[in-house]
């Protein structure tokens, strides 16, 4: 909270912490980073998001290095929450050896059609 305030025009964010117990309960910097593994899938993330928005933080969602099916699930959360700020979802093109069934176009990606989270993306395994 006192970096945060000592340095207002400099955005901060909540990170691996943010999925602790309580940590979205009050404001102390400016944003929140919800990760789908850390929130525990779909509902869990859109959950915290609505907390953290009660408590005044803008939200956006970041990777764990999830393959594609979290990936798939971080998609669809984004695109019914609508994050506050830029997301930080591609990185399936860190996996060396592998073709990233999810690339960005023009620094969007969009969750993948289909039933379920997508098709296809059990083959990336």
């Amino acid at each position: 909270r006192a970096v945060a305030a000592a340095v207002p025009e400099i955005p901060i964010a909540l990170d691996e912490t943010a999925s602790a117990a309580g940590a979205l309960n009050r404001r102390v910097c400016h944003a929140a980073c919800l990760k789908i593994a850390g929130c525990g899938g779909i509902t869990g993330l859109l959950d915290a998001a609505r907390r953290a928005r009660a408590s005044g933080y803008e939200v956006y969602l970041a990777s764990t290095l999830d393959g594609p099916l979290g990936i798939a699930a971080a998609l669809h959360a984004a695109a019914a929450l609508r994050p506050d700020r830029a997301s930080g979802l591609a990185t399936l093109g860190l996996f060396a050896d592998r073709d990233d069934p999810l690339p960005p176009r023009a620094g969007r990606i969009a969750p993948p059609g289909g039933p379920g989270l997508g098709d296809g993306l059990l083959d990336w395994y």
